[in-house]
C-alpha cells in the first residue's frame, strides 16, 4: 500500500542530463507515463535544410522508452526516428502546401500524447507547424507510423483515449479525430474554441448506445486586470464520419492576482481532473465542478434541452493553497492530491478532498538518489487544504528547481532544472512512494 503521507520516497533519474541551449518557459523535454512505460523526447528547435531522409531524420529526436516498474539510468528502447522520417519525406512529395510548410518553419516537438484506455502503445506526436504523426510499438520495440497528416497551425494541447483524438492549436482553433489503426478522420473543427494555456480533459461516457465522450476544454480569460476561468463542455456521439455535439459553458467568480502577474502578461495555467481544478498565477486557487455529465444518466440530449436530471453545470470557488514562498513553477492532480513546485526547489502535496484532514509538513534532502525517512512537523493551518507534504527536489550534482511535475500511477514524474556556469541542464526525474 503506497503511503503518500508517511511513506518515504526514493528517487530514480532517467537517463543523463541533457544540455538546453536557452533557458524557455516550457520544459524542454517531454515526459508521457503508461503503466507499463515511461516515454521521453526532446523538443530541439531545428530548420530543415532539404526534404531527404537523412535531413529530417537528424532533425526528428529519438523516443526513450523506460520501464515503469523496474527504473535505469538508461533507457529499454530508444527508437530511431527514421520511419517517421521516411513517411515524412514521402508524404511532402506527394503534398506541396505541405512541403512549403515544412521548408518556411522551425521543425520541433511540441506535444505528446499517449492515448488512453487501451491495451495497444499508440503515441500521438506533434510538430511545429502543424505535423501529427500517430505511431504504433509492438512489444519488441518496434515503431510503425500509422498516420501523418497536417493540421495547417500548430499543436498546443491534446488528448488521445480510445481512438479519439483532441487537438488544440495555436490559431485558437479544437479539432476532434477518430483515430484506427486503418485511417484518420477528422470528424468536427471548432473555431474559436481554444486560448493558451488550456486544459483538455476526455472521459468516455460507459454503456452508451453510441460511442460517445465528455470532452471538457478549460481556460482564463482576463478583463481589466481580473482573471476568471472558464469551463466548456461538450458531449461528443461519434459517428463513422461525423460527430454530434451538445455543449455548456460554466465560469468561476472573478479574482484579480497580484501586479506582477499581471504585468508578466502571462495567463493562469489550469489544471483539471474531475471533479477539482486548480489555476495557477501568484497562488493556488482551487474549484469544484458541479453538474458535469459523467454517466447516461446526466448527459444532456442533443439539439434539446436538458433533461430533469442533467444538473446545472457550475464551478465553486473552494478556496487557496497558500504555502509557497517563491514563483509556482508547475502543478498537478491525483486522485484529490494537489502536487505543486516553486522555482526555490519545493514540492508541496496537498490533500484537497479532505478539507479536515490534520496538515503536516515533511522535509528531506536527497542522498545518493534516496529521499531519507520523513518527520512530521506541525505547521500553521492554511486558508484551505491539508498540506500533507513538503519534499525537495535534487539532482546529482547540485540543487535544483522542479520545472515541471505530473502524477500518474503513484508516482511524481518530473523535470528537474540545474543552472551552471553559461549552462542549463535537465533531468527527468521518477518519485515513488513505498
Amino acid at each position: 500500500m503506497v503511503n503518500w503521507n508517511t511513506g518515504n520516497v526514493r528517487v530514480h533519474a532517467l537517463g543523463a542530463p541533457s544540455f538546453i541551449p536557452l533557458p524557455e518557459t516550457e520544459p524542454h523535454t517531454l515526459v508521457q507515463a503508461s503503466s507499463r512505460w515511461i516515454m521521453t523526447a526532446s523538443r530541439a528547435r531545428t530548420r530543415l535544410l532539404d526534404l531527404n531522409v537523412a535531413s529530417v531524420h537528424a532533425a526528428l529526436t529519438p523516443l526513450h522508452i523506460y520501464p515503469a516498474d523496474a527504473f535505469h539510468a538508461t533507457p529499454t528502447f530508444s527508437l530511431s526516428p527514421l520511419p517517421l522520417a521516411e513517411a515524412i519525406c514521402a508524404k511532402a512529395q506527394a503534398d506541396d502546401v505541405l512541403r512549403k510548410t515544412l521548408m518556411h518553419h522551425e521543425f520541433f516537438l511540441t506535444a505528446m500524447q499517449l492515448e488512453q484506455g487501451t491495451h495497444a502503445v499508440r503515441l500521438c506526436m506533434c510538430y511545429s507547424p502543424g505535423l501529427v504523426a500517430i505511431l504504433a510499438l509492438d512489444d519488441e520495440g518496434q515503431v510503425h507510423v500509422e498516420h501523418l497528416f497536417l493540421v495547417h497551425a500548430t499543436v498546443s494541447s491534446a488528448t488521445f483515449q480510445t481512438k479519439m483524438l483532441v487537438a488544440c492549436t495555436d490559431d485558437a482553433r479544437m479539432h476532434i479525430w477518430r483515430v484506427t489503426s486503418k485511417d484518420a478522420t477528422r470528424l468536427k473543427t471548432f473555431q474559436g474554441a481554444c486560448t493558451h494555456p488550456a486544459s483538455l480533459a476526455l472521459h468516455r461516457i460507459p454503456h452508451a448506445s453510441l460511442e460517445t465522450y465528455q470532452l471538457s476544454l478549460l481556460y482564463t480569460t482576463s478583463v481589466c486586470g481580473t482573471w476568471r476561468v472558464m469551463l466548456q463542455e461538450f458531449v461528443l456521439r461519434a459517428h463513422s464520419s461525423h460527430v454530434d455535439c451538445t455543449s455548456r459553458c460554466a465560469s468561476g467568480a472573478p479574482y484579480r492576482a497580484n501586479t506582477g502577474a499581471i504585468q508578466r502578461g502571462a495567463a493562469p495555467r489550469v489544471v483539471y481532473e474531475h471533479p477539482y481544478l486548480v489555476v495557477c498565477t501568484d497562488r493556488l486557487d482551487v474549484y469544484k465542478v458541479h453538474g458535469a455529465s459523467r454517466s447516461l444518466r446526466t448527459l444532456p440530449s442533443v439539439g434539446r434541452a436538458a433533461s430533469a436530471t442533467c444538473e446545472t453545470l457550475r464551478i465553486a470557488h473552494c478556496g487557496a493553497l497558500d504555502g509557497h514562498t517563491s514563483r509556482i513553477a508547475s502543478v498537478a492532480l491525483d486522485k484529490g492530491r494537489c502536487i505543486s513546485t516553486s522555482v526555490d526547489g519545493a514540492v508541496l502535496i496537498w490533500n484537497i478532498r479532505n478539507r479536515m484532514e490534520p496538515i503536516t509538513t515533511l522535509r528531506a534532502a536527497a542522498h545518493d538518489g534516496v529521499l531519507p525517512s520523513l518527520l512530521p512537523h506541525p505547521i500553521p493551518c492554511h486558508s484551505m487544504g491539508a498540506l500533507v507534504r513538503e519534499l525537495s527536489a535534487e539532482v546529482p550534482t547540485k540543487r535544483g528547481v522542479v520545472h515541471w511535475i505530473s502524477c500518474a500511477f503513484d508516482k511524481i514524474f518530473c523535470i528537474a532544472t540545474t543552472m551552471a556556469p553559461r549552462r542549463t541542464y535537465e533531468q527527468v526525474q521518477v518519485w515513488q512512494f513505498y
